[in-house]
């Protein structure tokens, strides 16, 4: 039964890829380094999600002063809808007056004309009846 027991091949592995005789001090630097792989993923990731940030930042500022805007786009039109019913009922009285300003004037203008000929056909008959 040789064959069951095998003897393992091991060999001996530094502590994190240091060689033995490294001290404390270069461990401990070592371990705070960490691989540098992982750092320049996580510093990737860190510098992705910063972005992020601030786009989102960004983003958020654009909704609020969009916001500030509508509410005053909302004023205006709600003072331009007073504005332009006062206009409406204003328009409206002017242009009663200016159409009975207009009815007097055609009748100062009929009652003139009227005048006229009435002086002038009666001078005509009146004319007529002494040359007869």
């Amino acid at each position: 039964m040789s064959f069951l027991k095998k003897e393992p091949s091991y060999s001996r592995v530094p502590l994190l890829t240091g060689d033995e005789e490294d001290s404390e001090e270069e461990l401990f630097e070592r371990v705070k380094k960490g691989p540098p792989r992982k750092d320049n993923a996580i510093a990737k990731v860190k510098q992705e999600l910063q972005s992020t940030v601030n786009l989102m930042k960004n983003n958020l500022h654009k909704v609020i002063d969009r916001g500030e805007k509508l509410e005053d786009l909302e004023a205006k039109s709600e003072t331009f809808e007073m504005n332009a019913s006062e206009f409406k009922s204003r328009s409206t009285k002017l242009r009663k007056k200016m159409w009975w300003q207009q009815c007097k004037l055609k009748l100062v203008f009929g009652l003139i004309i009227t005048g006229v000929l009435i002086v002038v056909i009666v001078s005509l008959v009146l004319k007529n009846k002494k040359s007869q």
